[in-house]
């Protein structure tokens, strides 16, 4: 004989501020919605003159709403971070979207840093376009108890002209990993240090230490590139900053600083100066660009253009990358942070808003009151 037992659920359906459907068990729960949201507003006068496009936003803030829930917070669930550099704890049930309703997450995010206690955050969010004309509004979506992993892809994070991001992260323990699709990840050469950077940990170097990348996707000869990079110098000694190729006449892709401080474009015997004169006392920190078209070497040191020069670079190659030195040269004394190889030359709006946006007086982005 067949026996039918009837079940009876009750479910209740109500719309929240974010125009979302919750449905209510018989105990009152909330099956998996996300009951706050915060929006963030990037101010379109500090884009540039043109739009941003799959541009990696830093968010820096500490709200204590963003706190897990045992430290008067709010989110529910954390997860150690697979990819990236970073691998410790991040707030599972917390997304970033293009709508207010929660239903479109960008294409990527990744965390540098977050402290449950606290709330305080470090996250870099794939934004679709940052207009120049008109302030581009993101959201974050946090507090869903039924969220309990990882939510995004961090290499996402990253469009695919980055074939190098290195972050350095913690300030404690230095990892030369690459946060970028390529996995090109770097070799501490020499004891490279774990220091406190501009965004987060850094790298430390002096003497002969360096970081050693892997080169899968790097470009050569007068193909487009971009490589950036934050850097500290404490000392007056000429030093190599970073060196894309082999050292010898017209080969290499770098940048050095001489004694005098003067910041010098390096290619190895055809070294172009700046305009820049660096301060070498460990007190005053540089978000550096150097930026070729296929034609035009353009340097920029926070934001500022310092240097365009026409210039084959036909003979460069990949006989090897560094951060922080190069082989046999003298390596940087001082820090560096948040180093990026991009394959494209990356324009001066593109640099103007990576700097607005880093900065330590940043007012890039302003963040809502929790809905």
């Amino acid at each position: 004989m067949l026996t039918l037992t009837k079940i009876s659920i009750s479910l209740s359906l109500a719309i929240n501020l974010h125009g979302q459907a919750m449905f209510f068990g018989g105990n009152g729960s909330v099956a998996n919605v996300y009951l706050h949201t915060r929006s963030l507003t990037i101010d379109h006068t500090q884009a540039g003159a043109t739009n941003s496009t799959n541009f990696p936003l830093l968010l820096q803030a500490t709200e204590a709403d963003w706190a897990v829930v045992g430290s008067g917070g709010t989110i529910q669930n954390t997860v150690n971070q697979t990819g990236g550099s970073y691998t410790s704890t991040i707030p599972a049930d917390m997304i970033f979207t293009t709508d207010s309703g929660c239903t479109t997450p960008v294409a990527g995010w990744e965390f540098e840093s977050y402290t449950t206690t606290t709330g305080a955050l470090k996250v870099w969010i794939n934004v679709a376009t940052v207009s120049h004309t008109s302030d581009t509004v993101i959201y974050t979506c946090y507090d869903n108890a039924s969220v309990s992993t990882q939510q995004m892809t961090t290499s996402a994070t990253w469009n695919t002209n980055f074939v190098g991001v290195f972050h350095m992260p913690n300030g404690s323990a230095l990892s030369g990993k690459d946060s970028s699709t390529q996995g090109n990840n770097g070799t501490l050469v020499n004891s490279p240090s774990a220091q406190t950077g501009q965004v987060d940990g850094a790298g430390g170097f002096l003497t002969s230490s360096r970081i050693d990348m892997g080169k899968t996707g790097f470009v050569s000869g007068n193909s487009a590139r971009s490589v950036a990079l934050w850097f500290n110098k404490n000392s007056a000694s000429t030093n190599v900053l970073f060196g894309i190729g082999t050292a010898a006449t017209n080969k290499m892709f770098g940048a050095f600083v001489l004694n005098t401080g003067v910041l010098t474009f390096w290619n190895d015997n055809a070294d172009t100066a700046t305009s820049l004169t660096v301060t070498q006392n460990g007190t005053v920190w540089y978000r550096l660009w150097v930026v070729y078209d296929g034609t035009v070497v353009h340097v920029y040191a926070n934001g500022t253009d310092i240097l365009d020069h026409t210039q084959s670079l036909s003979s460069t190659d990949l006989g090897g990358a560094s951060i922080g030195g190069f082989a046999a040269n003298t390596s940087l004394t001082g820090i560096e942070d948040e180093f990026q190889v991009i394959v494209t030359n990356v324009s001066a709006d593109w640099i103007t808003l990576d700097y607005n946006n880093q900065k330590a007086s940043s007012t890039l982005i302003t963040i809502g009151s929790e809905t």
